[in-house]
């Protein structure tokens, strides 16, 4: 399937247009009371002003481009795919971002959240793909 079980679970080969073209600043970027994301950053949230982000809408290409060898994956090899998401975003210049709803300021989520989110990414839409991969197996044999 997809790319070819995220190549045999990741000496990290992906496609070159899912790489990241170190679209990030040289220096280290704040993590906390950030007033304004960067086009790179991923932010938690509901609505238009996150669905449309650009840091969002490239976290949800790299979800798609992943997400079939994802389903596919044995179990112990399913934590590859949500682990390269994370650093292809922050290896970019991207963080993954939740307001605070009293400041309306901006923190860093961590990597245990981040992973959590990705790998719910990831996850959604999965009972269809795996019974699309059944019917593509059974017809091959």
């Amino acid at each position: 399937p997809g790319n070819l079980y995220f190549r045999a679970v990741s000496g990290f080969n992906l496609p070159s247009q899912l790489q990241s073209e170190s679209r990030g600043p040289a220096q280290p970027l704040p993590l906390r009371r950030i007033e304004e994301p960067n086009e790179n950053d991923v932010l938690s949230g509901r609505g238009n002003n996150v669905n449309y982000h650009p840091g969002n809408l490239y976290f949800r290409h790299l979800v798609k481009e992943l997400k079939i060898d994802y389903v596919a994956a044995l179990k112990q090899d399913k934590p590859v795919f949500s682990k390269s998401i994370v650093q292809i975003v922050r290896n970019g210049g991207g963080r993954f971002l939740k307001q605070d709803a009293k400041t309306g300021l901006w923190n860093d989520i961590g990597d245990k959240q981040a992973l959590a989110k990705t790998r719910q990414a990831l996850r959604e839409g999965a009972p269809r793909i795996e019974v699309a991969i059944d019917l593509i197996r059974h017809q091959q044999h």
